[in-house]
């Protein structure tokens, strides 16, 4: 179960200028625009020179009875996400070079094509620089999504399906997200609605409470810890042994 994305939408829009890399995404100004006051809305300047990110969250698909929780790590250019239900327990994980999966169903996978791209896309490195893994980030058009006029911004990358964000015209929060999650079952559409945002410490805002909806399942996730610059052993996202 992937739900990195949900986790960290406030990264999309890019942190201070003068840090940007060469943009590699075609991207024409008027999103630009968007995902500039987008990222000044969520403060996200404050995050400037992270280098590792711990996020803690309690799940609940209520319609199904299931409670859990959800571990997020990143490192660098690594990721780990642990996912813990009475259910099934699942880890999802790219090390820089590798990325893979274990739960007790299926046991250990090497993940490829656009489960692999799906986690690198969630890295630090291209969560606060999405024009260098994106090949086109564009602006198409203003929507009503979930009762709130939004920007929608549709995010385009060869091999993977596009990814659309809904920004409030109004106040340049981040409101959602529609993404098509692929699995080993085939690809799931999935919609992320944000309901509570929270400030950090360090003083940028970030989503706190969401809901996601994956065909029948309907999940809502809370974040009750977000950790910046915690000492992380590499050993976690390494592929375990057979």
């Amino acid at each position: 179960m992937q739900v990195l994305s949900v986790l960290l939408l406030l990264l999309f829009s890019c942190s201070s200028k003068e840090a940007q890399p060469v943009v590699t995404a075609e991207m024409k100004d008027d999103v630009k625009e968007v995902l500039d006051k987008a990222g000044k809305a969520l403060k996200v300047e404050k995050l400037k020179g992270v280098k590792s990110i711990v996020q803690k969250a309690d799940l609940t698909i209520q319609n199904m009875g299931i409670k859990g929780k959800i571990t997020v790590t990143l490192k660098d250019d690594k990721i780990r996400i642990e996912s813990q239900t009475a259910q099934m327990n699942e880890v999802q994980a790219y090390n820089g070079k590798d990325a893979w999966s274990e739960n007790l169903a299926m046991g250990l996978r090497m993940l490829k094509g656009p489960e692999k791209l799906g986690l690198i896309a969630e890295t630090i490195p291209f969560s606060f620089n999405p024009e260098r893994f994106y090949d086109k980030i564009e602006l198409v058009g203003e929507v009503d999504f979930k009762g709130t006029k939004c920007f929608k911004i549709k995010s385009s990358k060869e091999g993977i399906d596009p990814v659309y964000e809904f920004v409030d015209v109004k106040t340049y929060m981040v409101k959602g997200e529609e993404r098509i999650v692929p699995s080993p079952m085939g690809k799931m559409k999935t919609t992320t609605v944000y309901t509570k945002f929270t400030t950090h410490e360090k003083g940028f805002i970030y989503p706190s409470k969401m809901t996601q909806s994956m065909g029948p399942i309907n999940m809502e996730v809370t974040i009750n810890d977000f950790k910046l610059d915690q000492k992380v052993d590499d050993k976690i996202f390494q592929v375990p042994a057979q």
